[in-house]
């Protein structure tokens, strides 16, 4: 049987859960990954399955400022991640995962506003 999707991944067919004047924004989940001390936000399926860390970072905007707060964070399963050829992974520090969490948090603000926009478009082209 073909994969058929259930559902259309079209964010301009989606009809808005939140209007873009509701306060507090829902949360938002950045996927992150580290390759070395290599820090990517929203990677491509490429950089995923050659990561060594990866993690999915949940902000909830806490201001009307735009200032973030962590709400979540969670491992991701990446390409190099488990045990290969007998050796396990050789995890994470403490430090990359501060980073990893800070950079969510730099971007996320810019993240929201984005999603704003085009929400805020696709308001006004549906007349609402």
């Amino acid at each position: 049987m073909d994969d058929i999707p259930a559902f259309s991944d079209d964010w301009g067919l989606a009809t808005p859960l939140y209007t873009p004047d509701t306060y507090p924004k829902p949360p938002i989940s950045l996927p992150v990954i580290a390759i070395a001390d290599n820090i990517f936000l929203d990677p491509s399926n490429a950089e995923v399955a050659v990561a060594e860390v990866g993690l999915v970072v949940t902000i909830l905007q806490s201001t009307s400022t735009g200032d973030g707060e962590v709400v979540g964070v969670r491992s991701m399963e990446v390409g190099r991640g488990g045990v290969s050829g007998g050796k396990s992974r050789k995890g994470m520090s403490r430090a990359l995962v501060k980073d990893m969490v800070n950079a969510c948090l730099s971007e996320a603000v810019d993240v929201v506003q984005e999603l704003d926009k085009t929400a805020r478009k696709q308001l006004a082209k549906e007349g609402r």
